[in-house]
């Protein structure tokens, strides 16, 4: 659904390939005037919209092979290098993915570089300067540099125990290497973490909010 916020109401809905009330787990995200989606439930696929034509009409350039990628459960755009990461990618080759990193050099044919599988699911991801930062799940979390762009990768860092550790959900970074790092698990805090020195990244505070009567 795209939202007009000026006059509060839907101004397009975007048709997926496969919807209804047991498909829970979409994503999107923006590169230029390009929408890209995802979910991971149902008959899915990555689609990709070019928005440049709005208020008139959204248009879409692409959907992708289900051999390749039919589900995955998030996705993160490095906008610096053109790049896109979906996780736990589901697809009729490959099986499952932890990762995949497409090129964005061609916005409307995102092409695949590298598939990653390591250690873990994963769940999320944050990416700067083709340093992926991954949310492992049960695992914990990783950091992989994808830089080479040719397929290879190389693991650079990992904090694989840390207080109250559950299912590690999702992070975000600032510039200056502090971050927000949450685990999917009942009850417990949101972690501050310090990457500033990548052979010893750290939980350095956490945070639980109060509830509210």
């Amino acid at each position: 659904h795209i939202i007009d916020i000026d006059n509060c109401q839907e101004a397009f809905f975007l048709p997926s390939k496969d919807s209804g009330n047991t498909i829970v787990h979409r994503d999107y995200e923006v590169y230029r005037h390009y929408l890209y989606t995802v979910a991971y439930e149902g008959n899915n696929v990555l689609q990709v919209w070019d928005f440049s034509y709005l208020p008139d009409s959204v248009h879409k350039v692409y959907e992708s092979n289900p051999a390749e990628l039919m589900l995955s459960v998030n996705l993160f755009i490095d906008t610096g290098k053109a790049s896109l990461y979906a996780c736990s990618v589901k697809s009729l080759l490959y099986g499952f993915d932890q990762l995949q990193v497409y090129s964005l050099a061609n916005p409307e044919k995102p092409k695949l570089i590298t598939r990653y599988n390591r250690n873990s699911e994963i769940h999320d991801v944050f990416v700067r300067n083709d340093t992926a930062y991954c949310s492992a799940a049960n695992y914990g979390y990783e950091v992989v540099d994808f830089s080479k762009m040719d397929g290879s990768f190389q693991n650079i860092s990992e904090l694989r125990f840390y207080p109250y550790q559950g299912y590690n959900h999702s992070s975000w970074l600032n510039e200056k290497g502090y971050g927000v790092m949450t685990d999917e698990t009942h009850g417990y805090p949101i972690k501050v973490i310090d990457v500033r020195h990548l052979e010893n990244i750290k939980v350095v505070s956490t945070l639980l909010p109060s509830y509210w009567p």
